[in-house]
């Protein structure tokens, strides 16, 4: 064997074409950091899905209640329909655990307007859902009553 050929063969054995393990486990670290992030957004879509449709319940229970006492007698005193409200802050009405799986405590608020300024001889009702076992916001939608939006005879 000559020079030339030992030469030839020291270089390629040191000079080897592939990964070091070094750079196998960057790759593997960059990709690990990657997954993980993947997995937070996830998670936290999963949170986001849920107080959302927990919201989207709550504000279905809180119209339906508003479409229940539009059909009330305005000056209604039947037992879970009683409009008599009071000056600011109101009467509240607590009509206990409704919803899916009872999952939502419900009330409404009733303000007697008497006026003379407007909205005079109207009624602010708010009707209030709160979500147990939930960090999240009740629910509030306020709306006025008049005596023509009678419907009940």
């Amino acid at each position: 064997m000559g020079n030339d050929e030992l030469n030839f063969a020291k270089s390629s054995l040191t000079s080897q074409a592939g990964y070091s393990l070094l750079e196998i486990l960057i790759s593997v670290a960059i990709f690990a950091i990657g997954i993980l992030g993947i997995a937070g957004l996830q998670v936290r879509a999963t949170n986001t899905d849920t107080h959302s449709r927990l919201l989207t319940e709550a504000y279905t229970v809180a119209t339906d209640q508003i479409e229940e006492i539009l059909l009330w007698n305005y000056n209604s005193t039947a037992a879970g329909k009683n409009l008599t409200g009071a000056a600011s802050p109101g009467i509240t009405y607590n009509l206990g655990n409704v919803g899916p799986g009872n999952r939502y405590q419900l009330s409404y608020n009733v303000i007697n307007n008497p006026g003379p300024t407007p909205p005079n001889n109207t009624k602010t009702i708010t009707v209030s859902v709160t979500i147990n076992r939930s960090t999240l916001p009740p629910v509030n939608i306020t709306f006025l009553k008049t005596p023509v939006q009678d419907l009940e005879s």
